[in-house]
């Protein structure tokens, strides 16, 4: 493993889990959606919990392969 792969994954892990972190400025985003549009809170919640489960699944899988596009094979 090269210096300049050592530096990519410590700059990945020091932000700190970004598939978390986005999976929950969806569900405030969708939150905020559903407000607007006046829909009913049930309805709200259940899209919010989809929606940030699917992207921060999503963006936690592409870091993932970020991560391993990055490292050199032997």
């Amino acid at each position: 493993m090269s210096i300049k792969n050592q530096i990519t994954n410590r700059r990945i892990k020091r932000i700190g889990p970004i598939g978390k972190i986005i999976g929950l400025l969806t569900a405030s985003f969708v939150a905020l959606i559903g407000l607007a549009m006046g829909l009913e809170p049930q309805i709200i919640l259940w899209r919010a919990v989809i929606a940030s489960l699917l992207i921060g699944s999503v963006v936690a899988f592409g870091v993932s392969v970020i991560q391993v596009a990055n490292n050199k094979r032997s």
